[in-house]
């Protein structure tokens, strides 16, 4: 398999995406499309993909991100559900939970899922759902009850992933 072919590029389009140091909007949007349709995507399927993203994606002057997974291992010394709440700015996007006695949670995005956001768009915060007391460690130890991270694509096409605290945002990267 030749580079860019896991993506759907080929050729000079697969080098013109290897020569740009940051992709525009709308050149990172047909990146993002070009890797969800796959290398054996009919070129119906590809604009299918671009338009849904078209749609989707915000409109920014800055860059984007495209996250595409996020894990959550759960290192607890008992039973200790949590509820991992995802907004862009101020708005719902998701939430994922799962026990940190053990439990593991991933969500990974499938093609038409991933969330193209602006950096400083996206935050997130763990509640936890037992008692008052739960709630104070989790807001003071959450390092020593999981371990997790966030893991997205920048608008270089570059991948990148950080870890989860008890609550913060990409900000300006």
């Amino acid at each position: 398999m030749a580079a860019g072919d896991s993506v759907g590029l080929r050729g000079d389009d697969w080098r013109k995406v290897q020569q740009m140091t940051t992709m525009d909007r709308r050149d990172f949007i047909k990146f993002i499309a070009a890797m969800c349709a796959g290398a054996a995507a009919m070129p119906a399927q590809l604009e299918a993909f671009e338009h849904y993203y078209f749609v989707n994606a915000p409109k920014t002057a800055g860059s984007l991100i495209a996250i595409d997974e996020i894990l959550i291992s759960g290192i607890a010394t008992r039973s200790f559900p949590v509820t991992l709440k995802l907004f862009r700015t101020n708005e719902y996007l998701m939430d994922c939970s799962c026990n940190l006695f053990g439990g593991i949670m991933r969500w990974y995005a499938g093609p038409d899922q991933k969330i193209l956001i602006h950096p400083r768009d996206f935050r997130w915060e763990f509640v936890a759902h037992n008692d008052r007391d739960d709630r104070n460690l989790l807001a003071l130890n959450v390092e020593t009850l999981l371990t997790g991270h966030i893991s997205y694509i920048e608008q270089s096409g570059l991948r990148q992933t950080i870890p989860l605290t008890q609550s913060g945002n990409l900000g300006d990267i």
